[in-house]
């Protein structure tokens, strides 16, 4: 009897370790199709934008239309209709209806995104019964999104991006993502790599995400430098009219060589840490008749 009794007890425990591991096994694999078929789908959503917008540089999406289109390709690849999920957020950021950077934060799940170019994102809700345990009611939540990237020729103009506030008119702000200089110029700084006294020549600009987001030459001029320089890590200078060259340094990334003609706005690299850095950052400086000069008398003052 004893005998029985164990016999059945391990065929019962194998049972249900067959269900569990099956079921765990399916919804991996189930969330992995979700995730690819929502990333399909947001992408397919971004794909109808208005034509004439789209030939003057701008990006605008068609609400409709970007709508259906996402409903349509998750009904194909998924299977999914319409009563299968709940859209939670369905949202457009394009040149019609935003400044970039902005934040995306949704209210009903715990997701945070920082927006830099037009883009296309979705939260949705699923119901768990359309492919787990019927036992098993938890909603399953997916989100995707789909960004527009900036070529690294272009300049910032149409971009969205805000330089209110930043500019004179005549230059503008070197990282469009972020207004914040986490240290201005000074003639004499604790160097926070080296720890000794001395000038900060220049500006340092930088806030949370900032690392790989564009830089942009204040004020259209030729590239006299691209290239590593020592502690700077990747720099670029370029000289302007009346005396005045401006340096980028620490840059993850150059995007324009030396001989370069730029416009204001172009994006000459992306923000890195390269070099005698504790961050990714961009140090801005600013050099007059050969001396350096505070950046912000650009935007005080004008040169």
């Amino acid at each position: 009897m004893q005998n029985y009794i164990a016999t059945f007890t391990i065929v019962v425990i194998s049972i249900m370790t067959l269900v569990v591991n099956t079921d765990v096994s399916t919804y991996a694999r189930t969330t992995k199709y979700i995730k690819e078929d929502l990333e399909i789908a947001v992408h397919d959503a971004s794909l109808m934008i208005d034509k004439e917008q789209y030939a003057e540089g701008r990006i605008v999406f068609d609400e409709t239309k970007s709508l259906d289109a996402f409903k349509d390709s998750l009904r194909v690849n998924s299977k999914l209709e319409e009563g299968d999920y709940r859209i939670l957020d369905f949202k457009r950021y394009d040149h019609s209806n935003t400044t970039f950077p902005t934040t995306f934060k949704s209210d009903v799940v715990e997701i945070e995104e920082t927006i830099v170019t037009p883009t296309i994102l979705v939260v949705i809700e699923i119901d768990r019964k359309r492919y787990f345990n019927p036992t098993k009611s938890k909603p399953v939540v997916r989100s995707a999104s789909y960004s527009y990237k900036v070529r690294p020729d272009s300049d910032i103009s149409g971009l969205g991006f805000n330089t209110n506030g930043v500019s004179d008119g005549e230059f503008v702000w070197a990282v469009p993502f972020t207004t914040n200089v986490t240290s201005g110029f000074s003639p004499a700084r604790v160097n926070p790599v080296t720890g000794v006294l001395e000038a900060h020549k220049g500006m340092d600009i930088a806030s949370a995400g900032v690392e790989n987001q564009p830089v942009v030459a204040v004020q259209g001029g030729r590239v006299t430098y691209a290239g590593n320089m020592g502690s700077y890590g990747n720099l670029v200078e370029i000289q302007h009219t009346d005396g005045l060259v401006t340096r980028y340094a620490h840059l993850n990334a150059i995007h324009v060589g030396v001989g370069d003609e730029v416009r204001t706005g172009t994006i000459i690299g992306r923000v890195g840490s390269t070099g005698e850095s504790t961050g990714a950052h961009l140090h801005l400086e600013v050099i007059k008749n050969g001396l350096h000069i505070d950046p912000q008398i650009l935007y005080n003052n004008g040169s």
